[in-house]
């Protein structure tokens, strides 16, 4: 029995398990990124994310993935990983996605907020950039596989993707310190995610995108603090927590009820819907017809207003779909939008 892991202070641990002799495997994970370790052995894996083991004797087979890398089986033996299986990206995709790295930054209350910061060879330095927002909120952005992330560096786009106050993977405090009070302290660690790319000489321009509750931050993001973007993307995003409320199931409607801690006196307060005259930056609508955790109807009453107040946007409704993301046809539904209205904007 070995003692690795003793020098890594983990955060969290996603995945264990026995193999048939009473060996002990597990997966620790500290900012996004994952260690190996069988009977308290390191067992040598890419940098990145590990999300599957299997153990076989003396070889480990793992499921590995990076930020600029998608998914892929290695075999690790006798010290040494190996390649066995795996989607591969082109040439020409792959010589456009830059380093990746994980930076830190104080937000306005001095809060340190982790990101990853995945940088474009197609884009010049500074160049445009997109601040990426992830959905959840309790969920993260880790150094693994993302498609919406890898196809923005293709399309020549720096990325800047904070993990903001209430995302998963930096301990329960932190997870914990959006409740009650969702578009406030985040809506700072992302609006700093910008700024810090603008201080560093990464940015040019930025844009705001996300989806689901990344989504929610694009339009409440766009109309806070308008001064910040030059553009914005906001899918499946929520405009009306009040009206959110009214066509939840119960499940939704007690997620809601969580989020805000019961201050149900934000709801309105941190709905974008009420300041739709503060809009300055173009901003592209993406929606599932058949979204049913996060309804269209808001988001139409939503555009409504953008063609009272004269606001330049694009909406586009996906047919035939739901919130969730499952295939990559789905993927290339909102991304093939949200890239062509990026190059119009922010210019790639």
């Amino acid at each position: 029995t070995h003692s690795d892991h003793e020098k890594y202070e983990f955060t969290e641990y996603p995945s264990f398990g026995w193999t048939d002799d009473g060996r002990i495997w597990f997966v620790g994970k500290r900012d996004g990124r994952t260690r190996v370790f069988l009977d308290g052995s390191e067992v040598p894996t890419p940098p990145g994310f590990v999300s599957g083991v299997a153990v076989a004797g003396e070889r480990v087979y793992v499921s590995h993935s990076s930020l600029a890398s998608p998914p892929a089986i290695y075999e690790v033996f006798k010290g040494s990983a190996k390649r066995i299986l795996g989607a591969e990206l082109s040439r020409a995709v792959a010589s456009r996605i830059g380093p990746t790295r994980l930076v830190r930054y104080k937000s306005s209350d001095g809060l340190e907020v982790p990101a990853y910061v995945v940088e474009s060879r197609a884009a010049p330095r500074p160049g445009p950039t997109v601040v990426y927002v992830h959905g959840g909120p309790w969920s993260e952005v880790a150094d693994s596989w993302n498609v919406f992330i890898a196809a923005l560096a293709a399309a020549g786009y720096h990325v800047v993707a904070p993990n903001f106050r209430g995302s998963t993977g930096y301990g329960e405090e932190f997870r914990r310190l959006d409740v009650g009070d969702p578009g406030g302290g985040d809506l700072e660690d992302v609006v700093r995610a910008a700024e810090w790319a603008r201080e560093s000489g990464l940015a040019s321009r930025v844009a705001i995108m996300g989806y689901s509750y990344g989504g929610f931050m694009t339009f409440i993001a766009t109309v806070k603090r308008p001064e910040v973007w030059d553009a914005g993307v906001a899918g499946a995003g929520i405009v009306d927590w009040e009206e959110m409320y009214g066509l939840s199931d119960s499940f939704f409607r007690k997620f809601i009820e969580v989020l805000f801690g019961g201050r149900r006196e934000l709801w309105r307060e941190r709905s974008a819907i009420h300041y739709v005259e503060r809009l300055r930056a173009p901003i592209c609508i993406l929606h599932p017809q058949n979204d049913s955790r996060t309804p269209l109807r808001p988001v139409l009453r939503y555009v409504q207003k953008l063609v009272e107040e004269g606001k330049t946007f694009e909406l586009h409704v996906i047919p035939d779909a739901g919130h969730a993301i499952r295939r990559i046809e789905d993927a290339l539904k909102l991304l093939l939008p949200a890239v062509l209205f990026l190059d119009r904007y922010l210019g790639a």
